[in-house]
């Protein structure tokens, strides 16, 4: 009895640590999607009309219980216009379907970011995995950029870096389970 009494006792301390963090945000523990799409979207410059556009592609349809669609938006609110809110800081969202890029349905408000510095790509793809586990990940870098004759050069490699930054935070495990993909100007060399 003592033993069975033991047991137990480890198995509720593991679950009351393991579901803590989610405890204390006041939200229920996630539920592990299939997939965690990631979505980096760099929209401030003239290209921001055209993200504008793709995020409300997204929004038709929407996460799922089996796919999390999670976009990271800079804007510059220069080059196309959103109402109510004409913002142009950076913005965190679950693209649930319907969602409006509008800061009241953003899940997080980071302010300004600089969306070309590899830490903040680091940080929204940790912050992606940790609040929405999945079985698999993919990680889509959308921005303006010169295809793959820049991007193989500097960007490939900045990226790699902040890639290496979240294996590293992440540890292989999670790293094992993640596939990116890079859409720049001009377009078809994805």
């Amino acid at each position: 009895m003592n033993q069975y009494f033991v047991y137990l006792t480890r198995l509720l301390l593991i679950a009351l640590f393991t579901s803590f963090p989610s405890l204390l945000a006041g939200q229920p523990p996630a539920k592990v999607a299939d997939w965690t799409v990631l979505v980096f979207m760099n929209g401030d410059n003239n290209l921001e009309k055209d993200a504008l556009i793709n995020f409300e592609q997204m929004a038709r349809i929407g996460s799922t219980e089996r796919v999390h669609i999670i976009v990271q938006f800079d804007r510059i609110a220069k080059y196309a216009h959103t109402s109510p809110v004409d913002w142009s800081q950076t913005l965190r969202f679950r693209v649930a379907k319907d969602t409006q890029p509008q800061p009241n349905q953003a899940v997080a408000d980071m302010g300004e970011l600089n969306m070309g510095d590899e830490k903040v790509l680091a940080d929204f793809v940790k912050w992606g995995i940790d609040k929405y586990p999945a079985q698999k990940y993919f990680l889509i870098i959308w921005d303006h950029g010169q295809g793959y004759r820049l991007f193989l050069n500097s960007l490939l490699e900045r990226v790699g870096l902040a890639l290496a930054e979240v294996v590293d935070r992440c540890g292989e495990e999670q790293s094992s389970k993640c596939w990116h993909d890079h859409v720049a100007c001009p377009a078809g060399q994805v």
